[in-house]
């Protein structure tokens, strides 16, 4: 994080005040371009989906044959968000010297350092690498599980081999005095989001060790970082609150019903507590089949280890999840302040820690959110071991690679990323070319062997390989047809969405960071002619993860659990159209650092009211969650309350006891019944005190689609709901019942309770709206005794 500061972007002089004038005119018709575009694609949803544009909107977009996947309207905001792009590239191409960006300067690797490993100190190493490095090669020609043990031995060896090197070379590697504030800065954010994290879970011990821990080692960390010559004392200061406020809205809502339940997440919840349990042996944790097979087993050690330490409940879980995108920041903000600056890779940073994507695909108990954390890691490790020319920072880069195959599986396409990266870098001119190979060499092979034990699980290739387009039975050209397509609307991704879903409606980036990224590629494209390296590595790397992240899927239309990983590449861009802004009117300097702040705020507000508030009411919520919200809504700080008693089709029973238990609700405060059990048992009268009953309003027709008529009993016909409701009625006298609707008017799910149960109803966050009923069978019954 300390690494020597460079200067603010070096800017043209500023620019006369009827330049400024046609600047700032331009810049209102690009503004206006864009709100218009926001408004048509995105912001007029966010009251109800059905608003509809003008129709001379419409039939304008009409017009437009070339863009027919998507509606009319559409057409007409593309072509308001490519005209605002012309022309603002147009405003960069017209600066005489407007450098918005930094050029890294790729420094090769001594060699002369490898002299070292001829004395017995440096070979030592070497040996122990070699013998453990051997053990698991080993394993792994003969597919089997890789043991932890000789693989960290060896992997820790290597590192030791490059610091040997490093330090008998030219340019060594600092003191250790200097690295220890470097160690110590991370770890100490790190101990102070654990800290956050304990507080919330009342964990007292947890949060007192962490605490202290975070103000010793950040303490250490600023002592020696801030009085390095260059460092960049405000972005110093500044990241660990950035963290932890990126943090916080990260873990917002981990155990609240609204984010609780999407079915395939379980399995990586089973696969954590498995491994606490023993239920997966930690001998096999570099395995590649863990949850569903495919997914490796080391991605569920981190919820596994937040379990631990937090609890084994769905905050406990998920949270793993909020820390690694939280400290993701740091590389991101690394990275961008090499080629933006000091106020645009804060901004950056900020922008990504506010990402209404990330904000939702937190909430998300799989692996998924793991891939951002490695994405930031490669993209820094490959620039820092482009500029220093060390061994370690190669083997490092070789590390931040080889790790993301132990995570959810698009992290593996970040290693071409990588290598592009490196391509751009490290082919120049006049260059050494064979002294950059040999880096070249550490980072790949140091990739290859880091991955290796997972690459070695066989079996768990075929799930990955079938996640693709290339596991799709198509004939060549449909399947690159496909890739085209879900390239190109991955590539529109941060500007609309046609299939929202996974907590997350509209766009991948809120209007305000979406704007900025179409400024950004519009100052890119604009301007090659000048950092030529720099912007073809900005431009080319965006490009690809758009292809891996979105073109190879073998959906129909590109599918949000991949693209989400796109959110720091928006940030990013939306960093360069900053940067571009600020520069035509000259040097940024304190009103851009202003400019910033009030970005940052905006953003952040956007992204809470996109994740919290308009993604809840615009989503179909699943009717199981609301099973979870009742439970929620009636319980006591002590997590006790009233009997529930819960109707549901049969195969719902597993999902009920699943929620009710990663949620923390005592399997004694419940009662699942299905359909017909509701009809005819007795033991759903016996309202014993406080009770409450919810039912699933779709219980009938889905149990009837899945055959679950036989697991009733085999009844030719289910109970209809009205049918339950009645006798629920009658059974528990003056009993309030309402149907519980989504924010579209859905019927989710059928609540009663009774007098005794409405003391403990508590309000809980969330878009539903309850609606008095009577059922049909009473009202006939009343209208037929009138007199």
């Amino acid at each position: 994080m300390s690494a020597p500061s460079k200067a603010v972007p070096r800017g043209a002089s500023p620019p006369g005040p009827g330049l400024r004038l046609f600047f700032g005119a331009s810049l209102l018709l690009v503004t206006a371009l864009l709100a218009a575009g926001q408004w048509i694609l995105n912001v007029r949803t966010w009251t109800t989906p059905a608003s509809r544009v003008p129709l001379w909107v419409d039939r304008l977009g009409s017009s437009f044959p070339a863009a027919t996947t998507f509606p009319p309207h559409a057409n007409v905001a593309l072509a308001a968000f490519a005209l605002a792009g012309l022309l603002f590239g147009g405003l960069v191409a017209l600066r005489a010297s407007p450098d918005t960006l930094f050029d890294p300067t790729p420094m090769p690797p001594s060699l002369a350092g490898w002299h070292a490993l001829k004395r017995p100190a440096g070979f030592l190493p070497v040996l122990v690498f070699l013998v453990a490095e051997g053990r698991v090669l080993q394993q792994a020609s003969r597919a089997e599980d890789v043991s932890p043990i000789p693989f960290f031995i060896a992997t820790a060896a290597l590192l030791v081999t490059a610091l040997a090197v490093d330090r008998a070379g030219p340019t060594p590697l600092p003191a250790l005095r200097r690295l220890l504030p470097r160690l110590a800065y991370p770890a100490g954010i790190l101990a102070l989001l654990v800290a956050l994290a304990a507080g919330h879970a009342r964990r007292p011990a947890v949060l007192a060790i962490a605490a202290g821990a975070a103000a010793i080692l950040l303490v250490v960390a600023l002592r020696g970082l801030l009085r390095e010559e260059g460092a960049d004392r405000a972005a110093l200061v500044l990241m660990p609150f950035l963290c932890a406020g990126s943090f916080l809205l990260f873990s917002y809502g981990m155990d609240s019903w609204a984010w609780s339940f999407l079915g395939d997440e379980y399995a990586f919840h089973d696969a954590a507590k498995a491994l606490l349990d023993g239920g997966i042996p930690w001998t096999r944790l570099l395995s590649g089949a863990g949850a569903y097979g495919y997914h490796p087993v080391a991605s569920s050690a981190p919820p596994a280890v937040t379990m631990l330490l937090l609890g084994r409940d769905a905050y406990g879980w998920k949270v793993a999840h909020a820390f690694l995108l939280a400290l993701s920041l740091l590389p991101l903000h690394a990275f961008a302040r090499r080629f933006l600056g000091q106020t645009s890779g804060l901004l950056v940073a900020a922008l990504c820690g506010a990402s209404n994507a990330l904000l939702s695909f937190a909430k998300l108990g799989s692996n998924n959110a793991q891939a951002v954390f490695f994405l930031s890691l490669c993209l820094w490790a490959a620039v820092k071991a482009l500029e220093r020319g060390l061994f370690t920072y190669w083997v490092l880069a070789g590390f931040a690679v080889g790790g993301g195959f132990y995570t959810f599986g698009i992290a593996r396409t970040f290693s071409l990323v990588v290598a592009f990266l490196v391509l751009v870098y490290a082919v120049r001119r006049g260059g050494s070319h064979a002294r950059m190979l040999a880096g070249v060499v550490a980072l790949v092979g140091t990739s290859i062997l880091v991955a290796l034990p997972v690459l070695s699980t066989r079996s768990a290739w075929v799930g990955q390989v079938g996640s693709t387009v290339f596991g799709l039975d198509l004939s060549p050209e449909k399947k690159l047809a496909l890739l085209a397509s879900n390239t190109k609307h991955g590539a529109l991704g941060f500007l609309v969405n046609q299939r929202p879903g996974v907590f997350t409606f509209g766009p991948l980036a809120d209007p305000l960071t979406g704007s900025l990224a179409l400024l950004g590629l519009a100052a890119l494209v604009f301007g090659l002619a000048r950092m030529a390296r720099a912007r073809a590595a900005l431009l080319g790397s965006a490009f690809l993860l758009v292809v891996f992240l979105a073109g190879v899927q073998q959906y129909e239309y590109p599918n949000i659990t991949r693209t989400f990983a796109l959110a720091p590449v928006w940030a990013l861009l939306a960093g360069v159209g900053f940067t571009a802004v600020a520069g035509l009117f000259g040097r940024p300097g304190r009103a851009a650092a202003v400019a910033a702040t009030l970005v940052a705020a905006i953003v952040t507000l956007l992204g809470v009211f996109m994740c919290v508030d308009l993604s809840q009411r615009q989503l179909e919520q699943p009717p199981i969650a609301v099973i979870l919200e009742t439970a929620q809504r009636t319980a006591l700080p002590d997590r006790s309350g009233p009997l529930l008693h819960v109707v549901a089709p049969h195969d719902y029973r597993f999902w009920v006891d699943s929620l009710y238990r990663v949620f923390g609700v005592p399997s004694s405060r419940y009662r699942v019944f299905t359909p017909a059990e509701a009809l005819a048992s007795e033991e759903l009268c016996r309202a014993e005190g406080a009770a409450v009953f919810v039912m699933l309003a779709v219980g009938d027709p889905r149990a009837r689609e899945r055959g679950d008529a036989a697991a009733e009993g085999g009844a030719s016909a289910l109970p209809t709901p009205d049918a339950i409701l009645s006798r629920i009625s009658t059974c528990w006298q003056g009993s309030t019942m309402v149907a519980v609707k989504d924010g579209l008017g859905r019927v989710l799910v059928y609540r009663a309770l009774t007098p005794a149960a409405l003391p403990y109803v508590h309000s809980v966050p969330g878009r539903l709206v309850e609606e008095p009923i009577l059922p049909s069978e009473l009202i006939e019954a009343r209208s037929s005794n009138r007199p």
